[in-house]
């Protein structure tokens, strides 16, 4: 979490209100999906995209967290870690060599925090977690994080961040809802639901203060959604669409001229029950099925759309692709809810424009089915005759 006051980020200026009017807006350095730093407030203003291709080192960026100087430390999804001047955007290796942390894999929840001192970072994922040792690089294996419920079961992987006085809080993966340590080292335990599912990447993050947590998930394949979350309460506020994708965030404290917004009120929603215990947060847990007319040809997708029969245990979501060799032709997303439907993709005008120029061609198409807590597994490929 971040623990300094807040740092100038190119272009804020033209966010600041007047001292009069006070208004409440939390922002935040973000790196998105194609690599590009990106800074946002959390009234879903969009500030500033800088960079071209990847931030941190040439791969997806798993989490940032500040430092008490007011750097950035940002972890990528190989385990190697950066350090970054949040006000010029300068990144550095922070140490030469192999990859410090393991590698851990960007869809779903996964926990990048600081210590309040500044020593440690705990690193955690589906896979395990680890705390890194921020002077030798050193990484000792500690215990994997849970959150205990009113039911007495207990999520694997939350993804959490520190509050300034050493107690983890954030959001557990599983079911979902807020769950805050009553003590530092004491354990998670829930307390409320929230109405928002997770899906892709899910981070969370702390204000400065300590009273008001952020959570970033998916809505759609390219677009997040932000959170506010009462840590105290469990209570969570209405999501606010970005415009774009989020890989990794943290909250950097109130636009210039305005307060940091209150947390959530009111009474947290009933924690929902949670999914199976035995089901690595990271694996695809719902049966899926597709099937196809069988005589399915490139030129029916063309003229009428793909036709398919689905058959699911779980909401899911379908991304459907169509390749030309290397080349994307079509894509498209269907939502699916549990049981049996019928459901017509269709791909875009630009895209059908492409199909059609490439008559003569085979045409491969992948089915992609992706669950709520971003988990996904490929469970078709059909190539299509000309």
């Amino acid at each position: 979490m971040s623990r300094w006051p807040i740092l100038a980020l190119g272009l804020a200026a033209t966010l600041c209100a007047t001292a009069d009017s006070a208004p409440a807006a939390e922002q935040f350095l973000g790196i998105d999906i194609f690599g590009q730093f990106v800074t946002f407030t959390s009234d879903g203003a969009q500030v500033a995209r800088r960079g071209s291709d990847s931030a941190l080192g040439g791969l997806r960026t798993l989490g940032l967290d500040s430092l008490p100087d007011g750097r950035v430390l940002g972890i990528d999804a190989s385990g190697r870690l950066y350090d970054l001047d949040p006000a010029t955007l300068s990144v550095a290796r922070r140490y030469d060599g192999p990859s410090i942390a393991g590698s851990s894999a960007i869809q779903g929840a996964s926990t990048f925090t600081v210590a309040p001192d500044g020593a440690t970072a705990l690193v955690a994922s589906g896979d395990g977690a680890q705390r890194i040792d921020l002077a030798t690089g050193a990484a000792t294996p500690v215990p994997a994080l849970r959150a205990a419920a009113p039911d007495g079961g207990a999520a694997v992987n939350p993804t959490v961040d520190t509050l300034p006085d050493g107690r983890l809080s954030g959001i557990d993966w599983a079911r979902p809802a807020v769950a805050t340590e009553a003590t530092a080292g004491g354990g998670l335990a829930e307390l409320g639901g929230t109405a928002v599912d997770w899906l892709g990447p899910t981070r969370f993050s702390l204000d400065p203060s300590g009273q008001i947590g952020w959570l970033v998930t998916r809505a759609a394949e390219h677009r997040s959604v932000l959170v506010a979350v009462n840590p105290a309460t469990g209570a969570s506020g209405r999501p606010v669409a970005l415009s774009y994708g989020i890989d990794a965030f943290v909250a950097l404290g109130p636009t210039p001229g305005s307060t940091t917004p209150d947390a959530p009120s009111g009474a947290p929603l009933p924690v929902p029950a949670a999914g199976p215990a035995s089901i690595p947060p990271n694996r695809f847990a719902a049966k899926v099925t597709v099937s196809l007319p069988t005589t399915s040809r490139a030129e029916v997708l063309r003229r009428h759309g793909l036709r398919a029969r689905f058959t699911t245990s779980a909401r899911v979501r379908v991304i459907v692709i169509a390749m030309l060799g290397q080349q994307k032709v079509c894509a498209a997303e269907v939502r699916l809810a549990p049981g049996a439907s019928r459901r017509l993709v269709r791909c875009a005008a630009a895209a059908l424009r492409r199909l059609r120029r490439a008559r003569g061609n085979h045409l491969v198409v992948f089915f992609t089915f992706r669950d709520t807590r971003g988990a996904a597994v490929r469970t078709r490929r059909v190539t299509m005759r000309p």
